[in-house]
């Protein structure tokens, strides 16, 4: 194990403190969920881009989804090279009966075996949901460092703020309306300022937070041209989003262009390395790291497309597109 405090290589043997500054190690990566301190850190990274955003458990746990899977193609392609090497060797030995290839042949056969063995035991996450990762991992590594300041764990929008720290709420003009499908969603675009950057009034589609729906209606009553975007998941219920905004007597939309730039489980099954889905089915939109759905948020509401539009062009890409000067690369 190296420490990610003075990176020494401390064996596994030799307990869980570090033998050169004492740091404790919050797993054992001989142990389910055979994660390492430092692994555990490049997941943080990657949901946080780099500490610098907010995000949700359900996008800790699909990058820890996104890197395992990274881990089980490195070890299919060890093995894809020791058999190929084992084969290699096997026609030297044929062709000129030389023991020494033999015997090489039989080993690279032998570790191309285990390689892919290995890789047949690690191809699925070893923590199933993101309830798993948050029991298995998660509040392991917060009971020793602490919570993780930029996670976010449940709405907290409920009454405004008397601190200033959303002030900014009130001092843009709103252009447009974004409906989230789930509570959490207006805390994660809130917290990242999304909202400022392109004059968005979020709120979810079960009225949270009431104090900002008053400011939705006010500013659909007020603009009758103002264009309605919805995200949600892909799922039955993400699916029904659309009929049930529509029929909702919260908020006056009836009129106004309302684009449904939701997820779709067709659309999420082209997307490469989006990860795996839920159970029966289901691709919760916070799946996608936030830099990768603000980016395409951003998108479907300055054009007008349907996220799954903008997300299904960025998958054909070889490497990391950047739009928005966010970049769509999973890893």
């Amino acid at each position: 194990m190296k420490c990610p405090k003075c990176s020494y290589n401390q064996k596994v043997k030799f307990g869980l403190t570090c033998g050169s500054c004492k740091y404790k190690f919050a797993f054992n990566p001989k142990e389910k969920p055979y994660l390492s301190d430092g692994k555990f850190n490049a997941i943080l990274r990657k949901a946080s881009a780099d500490g610098s955003q907010y995000f949700t458990l359900n996008q800790l746990y699909f990058a820890y989804c996104r890197f395992m899977a990274k881990k089980t193609k490195s070890l299919l392609g060890c093995s894809t090279v020791a058999m190929v090497i084992s084969i290699i060797l096997a026609g030297i030995y044929l062709a000129t009966d030389a023991g020494v290839a033999f015997g090489f042949g039989v080993f690279s056969g032998f570790v191309a075996l285990v390689t892919f063995l290995a890789w047949l035991s690690s191809r699925k996450p070893h923590l199933k949901t993101a309830e798993d990762f948050k029991k298995g991992a998660l509040q392991r590594w917060e009971k020793l460092r602490g919570p993780l300041e930029k996670l976010v764990r449940e709405p907290r929008l409920h009454q405004p703020p008397d601190n200033g720290q959303f002030s900014d709420l009130y001092d843009y003009g709103v252009s447009r309306l974004l409906i989230v499908q789930h509570d959490i969603l207006v805390d994660l675009f809130v917290l990242n300022r999304w909202h400022v950057a392109q004059q968005a009034l979020v709120i979810a589609e079960s009225g949270y937070p009431t104090y900002l729906r008053d400011l939705a209606k006010e500013a659909l009553a007020r603009q009758p041209d103002l264009p309605i975007f919805l995200l949600h998941d892909a799922s039955p219920e993400g699916l029904g989003m659309m009929g049930r905004v529509q029929r909702d007597p919260r908020l006056p939309v009836k009129g106004h262009p309302i684009v449904d730039m939701g997820l779709f489980e067709a659309d999420a099954q082209k997307i490469k390395k989006l990860g795996p889905a839920g159970a029966q089915g289901r691709t919760p939109v916070d799946a996608m790291p936030f830099g990768m759905m603000a980016a395409g948020a951003s998108a479907a509401v300055l054009g007008g497309f349907a996220f799954s539009e903008i997300l299904a062009q960025q998958s054909g890409a070889s490497s990391a597109a950047s739009m928005g000067g966010a970049s769509f690369d999973f890893g």
